[in-house]
């Protein structure tokens, strides 16, 4: 949505929904020896890895210019994205569960176990942004700006151990952990029309630092 409120205010809102499918997961793929010919580890069925799990994401912002004097623009931007993820086998969300029947002891006895499915269960960030753009001559444009962005993310697992030689599955074991992520960035930048509508020159400086 674009909207010229006045001659000298614009207002820009948008939304998105996207949606990652992945159909199958394969996970014994996952088992198979590396090019230089390393073991394989321990296959976890209930691990799925992020880039093959399946993804709804939502996303959002609004931006506004205002524009006190031909010369001098002020401009900002908020945005936020929240995902959350699930198994493409069960439809599942990642960080529950599902029964299944194995004979892992040998005694042609199926025995039921609970699979956590493990892996990324959610994330979600949000960004601030505030910029100015000044035309200090009819050929040159000053621009810069300031954005702060923090990103959360969680994770779920289990901590398999043995008993008599055979993996265990219990829900006891279950285990997660929460990441939290802020960045602020500061921006310097430039357009010169050196020969205007022939020749233009730009560039930009970016500085970026992690505070948490």
């Amino acid at each position: 949505l674009d909207w010229d409120v006045s001659d000298i205010l614009f207002l820009r809102g948008k939304y998105q929904y996207g949606e990652r499918r992945s159909d199958h997961y394969d996970g014994h793929y996952f088992e198979e020896s590396f090019p230089d010919g390393e073991a394989p580890g321990a296959y976890n069925e209930g691990v799925r890895k992020f880039p093959w799990s399946d993804r709804d994401r939502n996303s959002a912002s609004l931006f506004f210019e205002v524009m006190p004097t031909p010369i001098l623009s002020i401009y900002g931007e908020w945005g936020y994205h929240d995902s959350s993820y699930k198994d493409p086998n069960t439809g599942h969300a990642i960080g529950g569960s599902y029964m299944i029947e194995e004979d892992r002891n040998g005694d042609t006895i199926p025995e039921e176990y609970d699979i956590r499915i493990a892996g990324r269960e959610q994330d979600k960030g949000t960004t601030y942004t505030l910029g100015l753009s000044f035309d200090v001559v009819d050929t040159l444009t000053l621009f810069t700006d300031y954005t702060w962005s923090k990103d959360q993310y969680s994770m779920a697992s289990r901590y398999r151990t043995f008993s008599g030689g055979v993996a265990t599955d219990d829900p006891l074991d279950n285990w997660g952990s929460d990441g939290e992520d802020e960045y602020q960035t500061f921006m310097l930048g430039w357009n010169w029309q050196a020969r205007p509508g022939v020749l233009v020159f730009r560039g930009d400086v970016t500085w970026t630092e992690s505070t948490d």
